[in-house]
């Protein structure tokens, strides 16, 4: 895909830096909402963008079956986010069942991972432009 821009890799790139963080913090802690929960969300946002930018590519530059793939690239996405919280679920209940509830907010916030790279990126360009 030659047609993705330039803010969208950095932000790809961000968001692998800020899983790998938050696991080796998580992991030096010992907090399993910082290795497990978080971590999982984040590669499932991870994979979310990855076929939200791949379904956009295909629907400006391919422009195949625009209609159909909408509505199905959208619950396919969906079904990853809700099969990403259920592995969170499972594998909290099965190793850590007091710490569901917590394990299911750090999940939530590793879902939001691509959009907090993109915040982390604009800052550093706005900060980097001030110098």
């Amino acid at each position: 895909m030659k047609g993705i821009p330039v803010e969208i890799k950095r932000a790809f790139i961000t968001s692998v830096i800020l899983i790998l963080t938050v696991l080796t913090a998580g992991l030096i802690f010992r907090r399993a909402e910082l290795y497990l929960a978080f971590t999982l969300g984040g590669l499932f946002a991870l994979i979310n963008a990855c076929l939200l930018t791949k379904e956009v590519y295909t629907m400006v530059y391919i422009r195949e079956n625009v209609k159909g793939r909408n509505a199905l690239g959208y619950f396919i996405r969906l079904g990853v986010l809700i099969g990403g919280m259920l592995l969170v679920v499972f594998l909290t209940r099965k190793y850590h069942p007091n710490k569901v509830s917590v394990n299911i907010v750090f999940a939530g916030l590793g879902f939001m991972i691509f959009k907090i790279s993109i915040i982390i990126n604009q800052k550093i360009k706005k900060f980097a432009k001030r110098k």
